[in-house]
């Protein structure tokens, strides 16, 4: 039997409302303690130097070939993180910024702008799993729209795991419960922040001793997890056996901490204590995640991709269905698409997992390569898989807006939304073939295909019904202008009329001519808006009825 050994990101998308600008939110993220640094897509680090919070821009070229980059001006921020952990962290936010530089021209505003903000590690022990604990390093690409991803890269690599193993405990792992997580004292401070901040004034008020004991509790409880040589110390942030708490409710869990830190008011002001009590829930109900699994070495590894292919196709098939299978079962639904067009690794896309499968002749190339390494071909793979995540996501969001259109101003900006994301596409991945290729790929992926379907429809759909009401609220103001005018032309009160109620009523000023014409026009106004009116009076009183019973 065939053994895989390699490593496994997953990644899960949403949306959060933003109620200040890009640069703010993340610099709330990084002061916030839960995370050590940002890296925003033009080049910014924001991270904490001592008490401080400072920003340093980073001279960042890359060379000819675009397979790796020169970095200037963060020595500040080297110096001031005493973490290995944090450093590494660094490393990885080049890794990704290099590929992110090389896949996409940077001119069009695909993907746009975007602030990548480093987590401290985690750690996560799954029921079963005998008391061990895996280690991640959290990172959130957030977007100028709202738009936000959370990412868990591993720290470290799995080994020699069978096909079963790897389908059970890597690609299926958000089916198995989570019993325990630990990380860093500011991480476990935001976690009670998240119920905290969001009680009612009276809650918040008889919660602070409870709160304040509650973490001083765990606190006290640190423990030590060595990795290597490297040493960290972490508290348990969360302690879950047998509660049905798997991989992807931590993760959205983690986008509504980064949420409420992002809107939480200042606790200094009024305001924040005042505050009535909400949700606790900061984003979208509309998410989707999946894993990555990047093979690098493996038995039976073959010189060549296509070789490699053809060698594994079962695996392949398994992890792609995300059901084991022994065989290469060949069928209209199971085609396997390799999105790579060179012979050196196989990169199979689908929408619910990610497979990428590294050739014999590639790996050694890479292992010797000083300027290219098997963690920058991962790095191109994720950014490629977590912006096609981000194209899903968009589309979905435009299908949830346009379902709360009421206008036809908002129905135009949201066509023209969509129009320029597709101009964008086609421009920011026209530099390589490769890439342009990659994203004709994923658009064609049967539920994209159907988002991109449905969001055209649902246009013309919503065009119509906003066409139907604005005729209609047009007839209805045709019909009262007709009334108007009708009369207002006849001013057809007579002062004959009038005035022998003005004589009836004594009211002589209305006896002379002159006054009797105004007194008619006058009434003749009174009568007019009285029809006008009358019709949403009538509502009014009828709901009130309503209402009432």
């Amino acid at each position: 039997m065939n053994e895989y050994s390699g490593r496994t990101w997953y990644t899960y998308s949403s949306k959060i409302k933003i109620n200040k600008p890009l640069k703010k939110a993340a610099k709330n993220l990084v002061t916030s303690k839960a995370f050590a640094f940002s890296l925003s897509s033009d080049g910014i680090i924001t991270y904490t130097n001592k008490t401080k919070t400072q920003e340093d821009q980073l001279k960042i070229t890359t060379n000819n070939t675009l397979n790796g980059i020169y970095v200037r001006n963060h020595d500040k921020f080297i110096e001031s993180q005493k973490s290995a952990l944090t450093k590494l962290a660094f490393k990885t936010a080049l890794d990704l910024h290099l590929s992110t530089l090389k896949l996409f021209s940077q001119d069009f505003g695909f993907p746009r702008e975007h602030i990548r903000i480093f987590s401290h590690p985690i750690y996560i022990r799954n029921s079963g799993s005998n008391e061990s604990y895996d280690g991640f390093l959290p990172y959130i690409n957030l977007y100028i729209d709202g738009l936000i991803q959370i990412t868990l890269a591993p720290l470290g690599d799995f080994e020699n795991k069978a096909p079963e193993q790897i389908l059970h405990q890597e690609i299926n792992r958000f089916q198995i419960d989570i019993d325990s997580v630990l990380g860093c004292e500011g991480l476990l401070g935001e976690i009670i922040n998240l119920d905290y901040d969001n009680f009612s004034p009276f809650k918040k008020a008889i919660g602070i001793i409870p709160t304040s004991r509650q973490r001083e509790k765990i606190l006290k409880e640190k423990e030590i997890i060595e990795l290597g040589e490297i040493s960290d110390e972490v508290v348990e942030l969360l302690h879950l056996p047998g509660s049905n708490f798997c991989l992807t409710d931590l993760c959205l869990n983690f986008l509504d901490i980064c949420g409420n830190i992002i809107n939480r008011k200042d606790r200094h002001l009024p305001s924040y204590w005042l505050n009535p009590g909400r949700s606790k829930i900061f984003r979208s109900s509309i998410w989707t995640g999946k894993p990555n699994l990047y093979i690098e070495t493996h038995t039976d590894q073959r010189p060549s991709s296509r070789e490699n292919l053809e060698a594994h196709k079962a695996f392949i098939q398994s992890t792609i269905t995300r059901v084991h299978s022994k065989h290469f079962i060949e069928t209209d639904e199971n085609v396997i698409i390799d999105l790579r067009p060179l012979d050196d690794f196989n990169h199979i896309y689908s929408e619910s997992s990610t497979t990428v499968l590294i050739a014999k002749d590639a790996h050694l190339a890479i292992s010797a390569s000083e300027s290219f390494t098997f963690e920058n071909l991962v790095a191109d793979c994720q950014i490629k898989n977590e912006t096609a995540q981000l194209l899903a996501i968009t589309y979905e969001n435009l299908i949830d807006e346009l379902s709360n259109t009421t206008k036809a101003q908002d129905l135009y900006a949201l066509r023209s939304r969509a129009n320029q994301l597709e101009e964008q596409i086609l421009r920011s991945t026209r530099r390589l073939g490769e890439i342009s290729s990659f994203f004709k790929s994923v658009q064609d992926q049967p539920e994209l295909k159907s988002s991109i379907k449905h969001l055209e429809q649902k246009f013309l759909t919503v065009e119509q019904l906003l066409n139907f009401k604005e005729k209609i609220s047009s007839e209805k103001h045709n019909k009262k202008l007709t009334i108007v005018f009708g009369i207002i032309a006849s001013v057809s009160i007579s002062p004959e009329i009038i005035q022998p109620i003005a004589k009836l009523l004594d009211w002589r000023v209305l006896y002379s001519e002159n006054w009797g014409k105004i007194t008619c026009a006058l009434t003749a106004f009174l009568v007019t808006i009285i029809i006008i009116k009358g019709q949403d009076i009538a509502k009014i009183i009828q709901n009130t009825f309503k209402n009432g019973h």
